[in-house]
């Protein structure tokens, strides 16, 4: 006997349109302007301390979304 999630109690016939239908979906989120996407990756190293800093200071957001915070607020290094 087949089990109930398996592909085995659908027709041959509906296996390809399967995927095909649920591809064509237009739920979901839009893609984002090229130029408003964050394609750029920038690395740091930190002493333990200054990372342990960073973390305390973050609170629950992520390390990196504190600096890139601070960097847009706080400073004017992103404007030309």
């Amino acid at each position: 006997m087949a089990n109930k999630n398996s592909l085995g109690v659908i027709p041959k016939s509906e296996h390809k349109n399967i995927l095909t239908s649920a591809a064509k979906s237009s739920a979901g989120r839009k893609k984002k302007d090229p130029a408003q996407k964050e394609s750029e990756l920038v690395s740091l190293f930190f002493l333990p301390s200054e990372y342990e800093t960073l973390v305390k200071k973050a609170g629950p957001a992520k390390v990196s979304a504190y600096i890139k915070h601070m960097i847009r607020t706080e400073t004017n290094w992103l404007e030309d």
